[in-house]
């Protein structure tokens, strides 16, 4: 043996010592990357040697055992040239963004192999630096996998994967995601989160306009050096990862306007910030934020904001969100400009709590998370032996148990606050007394007593606390019989930041409470025997202690109270006779407008119904929005906006001469626009030459609209646009002389009868962008094209007569991002004209251009017991003729 040993001495050291000198190199190697690469992120310290010498184990041990550990989760086979994976690493930390050569095997496709690019996502080094790497693939335009051209494969972490869950069960706006385990070159990577990336296809598949999506980033590799590294100072700070193409790629004009309108509310409240909030949904989005304890959007990384113009509103997404282990976070507390904003206003922070207590009561989330956790532990404990050697990573099961523990302890902490009785206490004074509170949870639904024989008539809440009550401020009425009166009101204490508007720290999240006092006079200067508050939440009632405050502050510009029950009539607005609008007319209110209104309207200008609006004129005395005779220039947008329109009527109405415009942050592309609005019909009515703007009449975001006995002539483009919207029903439609389409359908569903189009310049009737409409007893004459059926939507036409037009019946793909054509059916019709030509190829207008390869142009036309009279000329494949 001692022989032996001699004879291999001599070898054995260089042999080892060799080893060890390319180890060590390797070891100072990805050292120094890693720190060079980590200068702008925080990284916790981990041993290399250790993770490179156990990273060769576990390849090898995942090489000979895969077969015996098989999941069911989905199984993406990536392969990837070894010169194209060095490609992506040979200059760190650029190389990561430039895309490489692969291949894909998706299980939901039938192909073997499908080529791809593929690169490395995350500006963290962590992302990309060790054996688990994360990654981002896109296909070509013709090759849509599942509707999508990209996805980013995460790491997975149950700070990062049960927070899209719960968004998901929360009904929120949110990325498309699964958990899905990738082998790369035949070895398993372990467990992924698959999701599509945000960008136009994520709006168009959320039901959501092309508009801008800006990402907010100023951390790491995107960190702008010499600047205030506050994103909500500076809108150029900021990237759109989509763009809104009817205006310039290159502006911020719309982010820089919401951000100034920001920065101004630091000196008045307003949670809807000039109606940029939608107050019900980002009241929502925040009590998710709190469940999960997500503070991981801060005010330098990490936001990303849609701006609507067609909603007018400002809608956050989550991006990279995180769960957070610490103790410090409680109900209130903020990252970010825009949530401290939001989270000191209490009539906010009231619904927020209202969304908190049902997400964790009666649609118990936590409970959600629990049974979705024991659905894929079995697949996660599969998956899990065969993960690649990570310093960081974490048993998947054991990563979930601990964060159900953590929305657990959530749970028990936000449900023991929402429950428990707010501290508070009332205080006599000589002639009037207050009510204090200084809690999370508010007063509500006061009953305050008085003595018999002494009660007041009334009680009034002074708001500006001058010692008296003024016409403006409320009063509540005394029971007699019970000398009680009660308050359907709900209290809370101020909320305030420390540092006031805008974040200067990251660790600087609380929002803080203050002792608030509310002050109450009755007629007779009378004072109660006792107060009784019920919890908002438990509807229980407990008693107000009395006892003297003197540490209470007055309510601030934030703090308003919140009226249960309106003690004033709603306020509705009466108009008639001829109204000249040489200004913007903005109706907050419900209007009625009588018989024989004539608006006059100046060029330019709006006229924008906030509330319900009934105009209801009749045959003889129509009501008529108009120019000024001998007006050359037209005015802007008759505009019906938002949910509180809800019921609105026009019957009996004349719209002429108008055309479209801005109007603050809403765009308006017609001259009679109806955007996000429910419940609205439209009968007897007339709209004539509209100007330079896109439409006569113009339904986004919008269902349950009734259009009847409606006529539209000479309309500047497409007569009637609809985008995004459902339950949409026209009878006995006239439209004629269209400069454009006569219906122009986007993601919508509709049913039709009765419709007459006639000379439209282009389509008669344009179906795209996954509709669904069904036409019937329809007359669709001297168009250019008759119907057309685009981008995986469906149409089915009933006894419709297709007549002399060019083209009669178009069906095709024409924006890749749906990855199909459409699909026609055509009933019991009549089609006629000396020739009649069916197009499932392209476009009818793009014949002269070259073909554009990445449509994939696979529509059918299928006309059954339908008459064709003239010739038939059939360009493309998928035209079927039957009968019954």
């Amino acid at each position: 043996m001692k022989k032996i040993f001699k004879i291999l001495y001599p070898y054995v050291f260089p042999i080892s010592l060799i080893v060890f000198l390319l180890f060590s190199f390797k070891v100072i190697k990805s050292e120094y990357q890693f720190g060079y690469q980590s200068a702008h992120v925080y990284q916790h310290n981990f041993s290399w040697p250790k993770q490179i010498f156990l990273t060769e184990i576990k390849r090898f041990k995942n090489k000979i055992l895969d077969y015996r550990y098989q999941s069911s989760l989905p199984k993406i086979n990536i392969f990837i040239g070894e010169q194209s994976s060095r490609k992506l690493l040979n200059n760190l930390p650029a190389s990561t963004k430039n895309w490489a050569t692969a291949y894909i095997k998706y299980p939901a496709k039938n192909i073997d192999f499908q080529e791809i690019r593929l690169r490395y996502r995350g500006d963290n080094p962590i992302n990309w630096i060790n054996e688990k790497k994360e990654l981002r693939i896109k296909t070509r335009r013709n090759e849509l996998i599942e509707g999508y051209r990209y996805f980013d494969y995460k790491i997975f972490k149950a700070a990062k994967y049960l927070p899209y869950f719960i968004s998901e069960q929360m009904g929120l706006i949110n990325q498309k995601y699964k958990l899905v385990e990738i082998y790369i070159n035949g070895e398993s990577r372990g467990l992924f989160i698959e999701q599509e990336k945000i960008d136009e296809s994520f709006l168009r598949k959320n039901k959501l306009m092309p508009t801008n999506i800006y990402k907010g980033e100023n951390h790491a590799t995107e960190f702008f050096i010499g600047l205030n590294r506050n994103l909500f100072n500076n809108p150029n700070m900021w990237s759109k990862i989509a763009i809104f193409n009817q205006e310039n790629d290159n502006s911020t004009e719309d982010l820089a306007r919401f951000l100034k309108l920001l920065r101004s509310n630091k000196y008045y409240s307003d949670p809807t910030i000039s109606n940029y909030i939608d107050v019900e949904y980002f009241s929502k989005f925040d009590a998710f934020l709190t469940i999960t304890k997500n503070f991981h959007h801060d005010y330098f990384h990490n936001m990303r904001l849609i701006l609507d113009p067609w909603k007018g509103k400002v809608t956050q997404l989550i991006a990279d969100p995180t769960m957070s282990s610490g103790e410090n976070f409680e109900l209130d507390f903020s990252s970010n400009d825009l949530a401290t904003h939001l989270n000191k206003n209490t009539k906010y922070i009231h619904e927020k709590y209202k969304w908190i207590y049902y997400y964790l009561t009666q649609e118990d989330i936590v409970e959600g998370v629990k049974l979705h956790a024991e659905k894929i532990k079995k697949n996660l404990s599969i998956v899990q032996k065969k993960e690649p050697y990570f310093i960081r990573a974490q048993n998947h099961n054991q990563d979930i148990e601990k964060h159900i523990l953590m929305l657990e302890k959530n749970k028990k902490n936000f449900l023991e606050i929402l429950n428990s009785n707010p501290k508070s206490s009332w205080n006599k004074h000589f002639e009037n007394f207050d009510i204090s509170v200084n809690d999370f949870t508010p007063l509500h639904d006061l009953k305050i007593k008085f003595e018999n024989g002494k009660s007041p008539e009334w009680v009034g809440i002074d708001l500006n606390y001058d010692n008296t009550i003024s016409k403006k401020e409320p009063k509540f009425f005394v029971n007699q019989n019970l000398n009680e009166v009660k308050l359907p009101i709900v209290l809370y204490s101020n909320r305030f930041k420390k540092n006031d508007f805008s974040s200067t720290t990251i660790h600087n999240y609380e929002i803080n409470r203050a002792n608030t006092y509310f002050k109450f006079i009755t007629n007779n200067k009378s004072l109660p025997t006792s107060i009784e508050s019920k919890n908002f939440f438990n509807k229980k009632t407990f008693l107000i202690e009395e006892k003297k405050d003197n540490d209470a502050v007055k309510s601030n510009i934030s703090n308003s109270i919140i009226f249960l029950e309106s003690n004033k009539s709603k306020s509705k607005i009466f108009l008639n006779g001829d109204i000249n609008v040489n200004e913007n007319l903005i109706f907050n209110d419900e209007v009625e407008l009588e018989p024989g209104t004539n608006f006059i309207i100046k060029p330019d200008k709006h006229i924008i119904f906030k509330k319900k609006v009934t105009a209801n004129g009749t045959k003889e005395k129509p009501i008529i929005f108009k120019r000024f005779d001998n007006q050359k220039k037209p005015w802007g947008s008759l505009a019906v906006l938002g949910k509180n329109t809800q019921g609105s009527l026009f019957n009996n109405v004349i719209v002429t001469g108008g055309s479209g415009g801005k109007f603050n942050q809403y765009k308006f592309t017609s001259m009679f626009s109806i955007h996000g609005v429910k419940n609205f019909t439209v009968k007897n009515s007339k709209f004539l030459s509209n100007k330079n703007f896109d439409d006569s009449i113009h339904i986004i975001y919008s269902s349950n609209i009734v259009l009847r006995d409606v006529e539209i002539k000479n309309a500047y483009g497409d007569a009637l646009d609809v985008d995004v919207s459902n339950n949409i029903f026209l009878k006995n439609v006239f439209i004629k002389d269209s400069n454009n389409d006569g219906v122009d359908f986007m993601e919508s569903e509709a049913s039709i009868e009765n419709l007459k189009v006639i000379n439209s310049k282009d389509k008669g009737i344009s179906i795209g962008e996954n509709s669904d409409i069904s036409v019937k007893n329809t007359i669709v004459m001297n168009n250019k094209i008759g119907a057309a059926i685009k981008d995986n939507s469906k149409a089915k036409f009933y006894r419709v007569k297709f007549s002399d037009n060019e083209v009669q019946l178009a069906s095709y793909a024409k924006n890749w991002r749906y990855g199909r054509g459409g699909k026609a059916q055509v009933f019991d019709s009549i089609i006629e004209a000396a020739e009649n030509k069916f197009v499932t190829t392209m476009d009818p207008e793009d014949f002269l251009k070259k073909k554009d390869k990445n449509l994939v142009q696979n529509s059918t036309i299928k006309l059954m017991n339908t008459e064709i009279i003239g010739k038939k000329k059939i360009i493309g494949k998928n035209v079927f003729f039957s009968k019954k």
